[in-house]
């Protein structure tokens, strides 16, 4: 994945761009890479489940909530792509086996976004926030939660079940992230 994103930033920068931005452009487009790369595969399994509008309302929750609470990262990207892999296979298999009722699946929502509320945003080993970006973060954060559960509670009152199972597994899966980063934070230090 990196020799792919070095040639991407070679061509780029030696088009009319100064050769210090050479590590930045792979950087991004390695990230770019990785994340194309796990999106397609988990939209394929999603394809193979029968389960592609479940797999973007989950994931669509899931990415307005982890990208401003942080929490737990992989050291690796093949790690990471095969947990991801892993754990949105069973988020789309647990629509089947754990529907649990409108009503449960909405209190679970408000529970787990109210737990990733009260630790985010959770830095990892290597992104620490200042105080400034901290406050940016929650109060940003808080807001998507806000309307998250709005959104939540009309789907509960119209009765759709199915896109508050997906918004429940974002939220579990969100804070279960953020819990882990804590773990992670906490045993790093010793």
């Amino acid at each position: 994945m990196h020799n792919t994103a070095k040639k991407l930033a070679d061509f780029v920068t030696s088009v009319n761009c100064k050769d210090e931005m050479k590590d930045a452009y792979t950087y991004v487009f390695q990230i770019i890479l990785e994340t194309v790369i796990a999106f397609l595969t988990t939209l394929f399994i999603a394809v193979l489940l029968g389960k592609v509008l479940d797999f973007l309302v989950f994931i669509c929750v899931f990415i307005c909530i982890r990208n401003l609470a942080g929490g737990f990262h992989f050291s690796t990207f093949f790690k990471c792509y095969l947990a991801t892999t892993f754990v949105v296979t069973c988020m789309l298999v647990s629509i089947v086996y754990l529907p649990l009722t409108g009503e449960v699946n909405y209190i679970l929502i408000l529970l787990f976004l109210l737990s990733v509320l009260i630790v985010a945003p959770v830095e990892d080993v290597n992104r620490k926030f200042t105080k400034e970006e901290r406050k940016y973060l929650f109060r940003k954060l808080a807001l998507r939660m806000v309307i998250i559960a709005f959104v939540s509670t009309i789907m509960l009152f119209i009765n759709a079940i199915n896109i508050l199972i997906n918004v429940r597994n974002a939220c579990v899966l969100a804070s279960s992230i953020c819990y882990l980063g804590i773990l992670k934070a906490k045993f790093s230090k010793h």
